[in-house]
């Protein structure tokens, strides 16, 4: 059977993210795919630019990018003043640290700033702080470098092989302790593009541009479980089905 003639799985940002970083959703979406492993994997780019809009902000905006917190702590305070705070600590505030807005969705960000920074602090001594800050500082920097150019090479490529065994610790690497195996997943052009205007929510979107792709997809992969419910707000019936894995979170901490 020819990749062209398999059957095609659908995969979606909330699917796709958990093959680059760990979630509790990683090892059951991987499970999901082994399940399915002799099917074809699709991610349409859009879902790959709306991870990428985790690092949209601005290089000098403090209110979304620690380093930037960091530096500017570090040009206001004294290094008696440093001593003064504690350590690691005062470097998980600074990531918490960014403007006290009560939105969800900012909320939202601020918990994501602190998983994916954090196993940064590993191996910092901080001794003498400014040095320690500044390590960290700069380390946080080049991750968001990194990422930024990872997710603009995955918009542009053609298939991409995932996870890899640099995929983040984020939530921890208790939930994906090794790598069982790798997927070919296919990066299929956007039928049309997002409308922030028209287009009610982007899972909605997503799963239109599923519906509506050639081959249809057996079903469509994802790890969020209020996408089927918002995706229901406009479609009566599921053409496609959707598959939501169970998260690993009750099951290592209940």
């Amino acid at each position: 059977m020819t990749s062209t003639s398999k059957a095609v799985i659908y995969l979606e940002t909330s699917s796709y993210l958990p093959l680059v970083w760990r979630t509790p959703y990683s090892q059951p979406v991987i499970d999901t795919m082994t399940e399915y492993a002799d099917h074809q994997f699709v991610l349409q780019r859009d879902c790959v630019l709306e991870a990428k809009g985790y690092l949209s902000f601005g290089d000098d905006d403090w209110r979304y990018h620690p380093a930037v917190r960091i530096r500017n702590i570090l040009k206001r305070t004294t290094d008696s003043e440093l001593r003064e705070f504690g350590y690691p600590s005062a470097a998980i505030q600074l990531l918490l640290g960014g403007n006290i807005w009560p939105q969800a969705q900012y909320l939202n960000f601020v918990r994501h700033t602190v998983f994916f920074f954090a196993d940064l602090l590993d191996g910092i001594s901080f001794a003498h702080p400014r040095e320690g800050l500044s390590e960290f500082a700069d380390r946080i920097e080049r991750r968001v470098i990194h990422f930024r150019q990872l997710f603009q090479d995955h918009a542009a490529a053609e298939s991409v092989i995932l996870p890899t065994e640099d995929i983040l610790p984020y939530w921890g690497k208790w939930y994906l302790p090794s790598i069982p195996r790798r997927f070919t997943v296919r990066i299929i052009p956007d039928p049309r593009p997002f409308n922030m205007t028209t287009d009610k929510l982007r899972d909605i979107y997503h799963y239109e541009c599923a519906v509506s792709s050639r081959p249809a997809p057996k079903l469509m992969l994802v790890a969020n479980t209020g996408f089927e419910r918002n995706v229901k707000t406009s479609f009566a019936t599921l053409p496609c089905p959707i598959v939501c894995p169970k998260a690993r979170t009750g099951d290592l901490f209940s």
